[in-house]
């Protein structure tokens, strides 16, 4: 595909794990390590130093790196050495910040500063987005272009399923996000916190797979999710809504337990307000069901 578009760049992922993704195969001329977590630990291990491993597989001698990560598993750090490669980490050779212009962050680098109008929704998009303007300027020399002219390129950014807002029959604020880790739990959390208004309820339809820590990911929004609807994920590895809920602590309020998506939005319908604030998040199932549904 690339051979027939002749793009000016090429972003391809490095999904699963990275050093024996199929995707690793090509040298690229950057690498993007992003924040890294604890997730599919049955084919990468089960902390952060031997996921790192994984991840760092990616990696190639002598081509620069953007490290967004302000603490890297130490892993990580010594196959950077090893190899000789640039790079630059979030927090010691870069950083975005709050600036005195609502709506706007100041990105900071060692040499140039500059400042941009955040295009996604999500405290953590604000991480995500000082990493990419880091990789930018090891690609490109920044110093030549004018900084509205740098800002200007984010404008229209769009990114399906990550805290994405939805515009839905329901009454409800709609939000839908793929995530299913402790790490995206915790963005979630902290984003929802920022919108949340006291006459505002918020309440989080999850339903999971059996791999991932439900616990751990339920407990980020202590204090922030008003109310839990479960749905069942009729497929493999899928969790019934009777078994997130085993899983739970007891004082988690389940308000709710639905067997299809077509149940939860007929129920959504009759009780949720232009107050309240629902969440869709899980796993990609739960979003892919619920989406059919509505």
């Amino acid at each position: 595909m690339i051979q027939n578009h002749q793009p000016d760049y090429a972003i391809l992922e490095v999904g699963l794990g990275g050093r024996l993704d199929v995707v690793n195969i090509i040298d690229a001329d950057l690498v993007h390590l992003t924040s890294i977590g604890i997730d599919h630990q049955g084919w990468l291990g089960d902390s952060r130093e031997k996921i790192g491993f994984e991840k760092a597989g990616v990696l190639r001698a002598g081509v620069p790196v953007v490290c967004n990560d302000s603490q890297p598993p130490r892993s990580v750090l010594d196959e950077i050495e090893r190899l000789g490669c640039q790079c630059l980490q979030y927090q010691r050779d870069f950083n975005i910040a709050e600036c005195d212009e609502e709506g706007k962050l100041d990105w900071l680098g060692s040499e140039l500063n500059f400042r941009l109008t955040p295009p996604l929704a999500g405290i953590h998009q604000r991480q995500n987005l000082a990493g990419v303007v880091a990789g930018l300027g090891l690609l490109l020399p920044l110093d030549r272009y004018e900084p509205s002219a740098v800002a200007q390129n984010f404008d229209g950014t769009e990114l399906a399923g990550r805290f994405q807002r939805l515009q839905t029959r329901l009454e409800a604020e709609v939000y839908i996000d793929v995530g299913h880790n402790h790490d995206a739990a915790k963005a979630l959390a902290a984003s929802l916190s920022v919108i949340k208004q006291p006459s505002s309820r918020i309440v989080v339809l999850l339903g999971m797979l059996e791999d991932k820590e439900t616990a751990k990911f339920v407990a980020e929004f202590e204090g922030i999710a008003d109310g839990w609807w479960l749905l069942s994920l009729n497929c493999e590895r899928g969790l019934s809504a009777d078994a997130i809920e085993r899983r739970l602590d007891s004082t988690v309020k389940v308000e709710y337990k639905f067997s299809n998506a077509e149940a939860m939005i007929n129920h959504a319908l009759s009780s949720l307000t232009n107050q309240d604030i629902i969440l869709v998040t899980g796993s990609f199932v739960t979003v892919e069901l619920f989406l059919q549904a509505l």
